[in-house]
């Protein structure tokens, strides 16, 4: 039965709270829902051409959400999302973006052009082509160098993610779903470590986002543990015990233990 626009509109904000907190409802929902799918797609194809928004919405957010579980909707969707990228608005630009992540998510098929979108001057769009890329997770040899550059100068333009997770956790978490392959940038990861958690002598400072990295490339990081277990050692007297959980946790993921990404 097909939604009128108060019906979906509801929809739309109901199945974006269930993405994020109930993930297995939101799947079900998703497949037994394939008419309501593609009014989804619809009014958001809609919104790219008529009223595209400066920020990703609850829209963007859904159709990303639903892509890795709809393979299906990919031939309708590529062809606009990309050519999305070339608008001469930028709002435009930074909604297409955000979709392609999902949208072609385990493909190649937009890492290119998202290669080049991470040199745009634009921060909001560069940095959701760094999202975008770590969500798609493909082409190795050629993503992971460029966002391992990016590490180091990438500044997050989201106040409230810079406050909480830091400067380059956006960086960080693209790489981080690359999980081993990205121990072939460990000497840039580290450097980063050290740098802006002062690991040797400095403050009680670290940068959570690169032990997640670390965590995620496991085993592979062997070399890096000396440094973080002498750091453990030397701050354990004066952290907070959460901290030192975190730290332990890598370490252990290291040694070959499981590792998740914590909840902060």
């Amino acid at each position: 039965m097909s939604l009128d626009h108060k019906q979906l509109s509801a929809t739309i904000r109901s199945w974006h709270e269930m993405a994020r907190y109930e993930p297995e409802r939101f799947v079900a929902a998703v497949e037994t829902h394939p008419q309501t799918v593609a009014q989804i797609i619809d009014r958001y194809l809609d919104r790219l051409s008529e009223h595209p928004t400066p920020y990703p919405d609850d829209l963007a957010s859904l159709l990303d959400s639903i892509g890795p579980i709809c393979r299906e909707i990919r031939p309708k969707l590529i062809g606009k999302l990309l050519d999305g990228t070339f608008a001469p608005d930028e709002s435009t630009v930074i909604s297409s973006i955000f979709a392609l992540g999902g949208v072609t998510a385990g493909t190649d098929l937009a890492v290119k052009r998202l290669m080049e979108l991470t040199h745009h001057s634009n921060p909001i769009i560069h940095g959701n082509a760094i999202s975008s890329l770590g969500e798609i997770a493909e082409c190795p040899d050629i993503v992971i160098p460029r966002l391992a550059e990016l590490l180091a100068t990438f500044e997050e333009y989201n106040p409230d993610m810079m406050q909480s997770y830091g400067r380059c956790n956006r960086v960080a978490d693209a790489l981080s779903n690359y999980g081993p392959s990205a121990a072939v940038v460990l000497d840039t990861i580290v450097e980063h470590l050290i740098t802006n958690s002062d690991i040797r002598s400095g403050p009680l400072e670290v940068d959570y986002s690169i032990l997640n990295l670390l965590g995620h490339i496991g085993p592979a990081a062997a070399r890096v543990l000396p440094e973080l277990e002498a750091f453990n050692n030397e701050k354990a007297a004066n952290r907070h015990r959460i901290e030192l959980e975190e730290l332990n946790a890598v370490i252990e993921a290291i040694k070959g233990a499981p590792y998740q990404t914590p909840i902060y």
